[in-house]
């Protein structure tokens, strides 16, 4: 009976095609930390975006949108990641990130 299968166990004529690539499981690593450090306190995906892109490969704003596809996240449009970045000042991020670390230790 020829059940189509090389002497290798591979299937014969088949081609294997990658549909698509994704960092989950760094994804979910990085998005667990910055939960278990009270991070969450920042309710901004994009500051997120920017952030685990640049813990990923420290590069510029505008390649950290290559980065976040790259490890499978939906990118912005650069406009918002500089948008972002406005609201980090007038928001205190660092400030409210300070707090959340002080709260962790």
């Amino acid at each position: 009976m020829e059940l189509g299968i090389d002497p290798h166990g591979a299937p014969v004529g088949a081609v294997a095609v990658v549909a698509g690539t994704r960092s989950k499981l760094l994804m979910d690593a990085i998005r667990a930390s910055w939960g278990r450090l009270g991070f969450p306190v920042i309710d901004d995906e994009a500051f997120f975006q920017l952030v685990a892109a640049r813990l990923v490969e420290p590069t510029s704003k505008r390649d950290s949108i290559r980065v976040i596809n790259q490890l499978g996240m939906h990118a912005f449009h650069e406009n918002t990641y500089y948008a972002t970045l406005r609201s980090c000042m007038a928001g205190d991020y660092r400030e409210q990130i300070a707090k959340a670390c002080f709260t962790h230790v």
